[in-house]
């Protein structure tokens, strides 16, 4: 029996064994056997577990590996069997379990056998860790430390006598570390830290834990509740040479209201940069706005209904020869005071327009219609009534009858058999709106009129509008 050692709860465990063939008297290993080899059995039990699991052949639960010594978890239920080198390692093969195999025990047997000529192996491989209860050393007895760990009591190094700590630890008096000599004038020893606590570490980990001195030292800040004091000295490199409190004054007076009319983004505007009121260039807003003044003050005003109104006259002298009273009206087109409007005036054409409508009949909002000709053809508009007179109006119904593409039922409830037949009918509404097929057969039935056509493109729908023409 062989037995190995993985530790606590190992993963991505690879086993490597020989199993040997009892045919054999020389010990020889047995070669060729392969995952799906006749009769092959692999069994593995935990040292808690009431029953080994057990993997076979026969019930296709032993898989192959793709690559020797390369972990790969088997499918569920499975393990993994293959043969190392049958020239080179004749007998030799590796085997892979799932995880949970050699999770939570202390120790794990494996056993495999079943095949013809092959002699069963037996395997275990220990799933704890080692741990050394250390009694004595040099025929001394050792005491256990509470922390699990004991304290050394060396009463030499080297033939020299050490004392013993009143922790119960001996100082030890370490002269080298790897083979380089400890200063003894400094009594320090350079460490390089690799882990703490064991966790990785830098020095940058290291330094963004140190805790910050407060105070106004050399390498002191000046902080209170986590909140550094600054005084600004610099910006960009330039050193400020500012008055001392201006630039905070600034600053307070700036920034301490709600919503600054001036912004950072603006700057102060000097010298001629606008144009001014004036001509010529530099004249003064005074003497602009003196000027306005004067043309404002021989305005007239008057107040009417709380509005105070701007009066504009036109006097007589500003027009060639003055206008008489019918001649503005003329000229605004509109009515003399008296008599007949003058032609093309407002007046003129609204009076034709109202001699017009007036001859128009309504019936309520709708104007009343008698069309006598279309085309100029009397004839024509003659035939159109006619004709209209004969349509009908209907709608599809599908209660007791469901359409297809040639049949239908409707609204109609004309009782003559074949009545319609030879006339057009053409939907108004639904998908098949602007289609017209000719009818060939029509009947009454239950009350609802049964109509044949020529096929529509489409089937009507309850509720289709359509006219028979």
């Amino acid at each position: 029996m062989s037995i190995y050692n993985y530790g606590l709860s190992p993963t991505s465990v690879i086993l490597r064994f020989k199993l040997l063939d009892s045919s054999l008297t020389n010990g020889g290993g047995k070669t060729g056997l392969a995952y799906n080899s006749s009769g092959l059995i692999i069994a593995i039990i935990k040292d808690s577990a009431a029953a080994p699991t057990v993997y076979t052949s026969a019930g296709s639960t032993i898989e192959t590996i793709t690559t020797l010594g390369t972990y790969a978890a088997p499918t569920s239920s499975k393990c993994r069997f293959k043969e190392i080198d049958s020239t080179n390692m004749p007998g030799w093969y590796e085997i892979q379990f799932a995880d949970a195999c050699f999770a939570s025990c202390n120790f794990v047997g494996v056993a495999v056998s079943g095949v013809t000529n092959l002699a069963q192996g037996d395997y275990t491989i220990d799933c704890k860790n080692l741990s050394a209860n250390t009694v004595q050393v040099d025929g001394a007895a050792l005491s256990t430390h509470t922390s699990g760990m004991f304290p050394a009591d060396q009463r030499n190094i080297d033939g020299a006598g050490l004392s013993t700590h009143a922790s119960g630890m001996s100082p030890a008096d370490v002269r080298d570390i790897a083979g380089s000599a400890v200063s003894t004038s400094s009594a320090q020893l350079g460490v390089n830290v690799v882990n703490v606590g064991g966790t990785a570490q830098t020095a940058r980990d290291i330094g963004a834990s140190v805790l910050l001195s407060s105070g106004t030292g050399t390498g002191q800040l000046d902080f209170t509740s986590g909140v550094v004091k600054a005084n600004l000295a610099q910006i960009l490199g330039t050193v400020l040479t500012e008055t001392a409190g201006y630039i905070a004054n600034a600053f307070k007076t700036f920034f301490n209201i709600e919503t600054p009319t001036l912004t950072t983004a603006s700057k102060n505007q000097t010298g001629d940069s606008y144009a001014r009121l004036g001509a010529p260039s530099g004249a003064s807003v005074s003497a602009d706005i003196l000027a306005i003044k004067t043309k404002t003050d021989q305005l007239i005003f008057t107040s009417e209904s709380g509005t105070t109104n701007v009066n504009a006259h036109v006097k007589a002298s500003d027009v060639s020869g003055g206008l008489s009273a019918q001649a503005t009206r003329d000229a605004m087109k509109l009515a003399p005071t008296s008599g007949t409007p003058a032609a093309g005036s407002v007046d003129a054409i609204l009076l034709d327009v109202q001699g017009q409508t007036d001859l128009l009949s309504f019936t309520g909002n709708d104007v009343n219609a008698n069309i006598h000709e279309i085309d100029t053809s009397r004839n024509a508009a003659i035939k159109l009534a006619a004709s209209a007179d004969t349509m009908a109006s209907g709608a599809v119904d599908t209660l007791n009858f469901t359409s297809t593409t040639m049949e239908f039922e409707s609204s109609i409830t004309t009782a003559t058999a074949s009545h319609w037949v030879d006339r057009s009918i053409a939907f108004k509404t639904g998908s098949l709106a602007g289609q017209v097929k000719l009818i060939t057969a029509y009947s009454l039935v239950s009350g609802k009129g049964h109509f044949t056509c020529n096929a529509f493109a489409g089937t009507p729908a309850n509720g289709d509008t359509f006219e028979i023409i």
